[in-house]
């Protein structure tokens, strides 16, 4: 019956949330009725710059990297240090180093050293 379920996600809401993966979630559940696991940081870290690529194609490079700092944000907000990396790209003013930033995040994740790439960025930060 139509009534048995129904489910109603207010689309800019999650559009704002940083969690793209949230749709696989529910589709899992629906379907399943078992919660799918956390993506996987490889699995995060493909989402951005997928979506960064795509972001600077649509938008081009100044105003692609400067709206594209809400994005990382949100995305920053379920990331351990998070804050590290939105305050970083928040700085940038290229796709490039933008695009270099997210990797080198994930990198220093991969390897337990988010706190090292504090100290590094710290002056980076501190500086602008």
């Amino acid at each position: 019956s139509s009534s048995a379920r129904k489910l109603m996600i207010e689309s800019r809401r999650l559009r704002n949330s940083g969690v793209p993966w949230l749709f696989q979630e529910i589709a899992t559940f629906l379907s399943t009725g078992v919660h799918a696991p956390p993506p996987s940081a490889r699995s995060m870290r493909a989402w951005m710059l997928t979506h960064l690529h795509e972001h600077y194609d649509l938008y081009g490079e100044f105003t692609g990297v400067r709206s594209a700092r809400k994005h990382l944000g949100w995305y920053a907000q379920h990331l351990p240090a998070g804050d590290l990396l939105r305050r970083r790209v928040n700085q940038i003013t290229t796709c490039e180093t933008q695009l270099e930033a997210v990797e080198t995040y994930f990198d220093a994740w991969a390897t337990d050293s988010l706190d090292a790439l504090g100290m590094e960025w710290q002056p980076l930060v501190a500086a602008q």
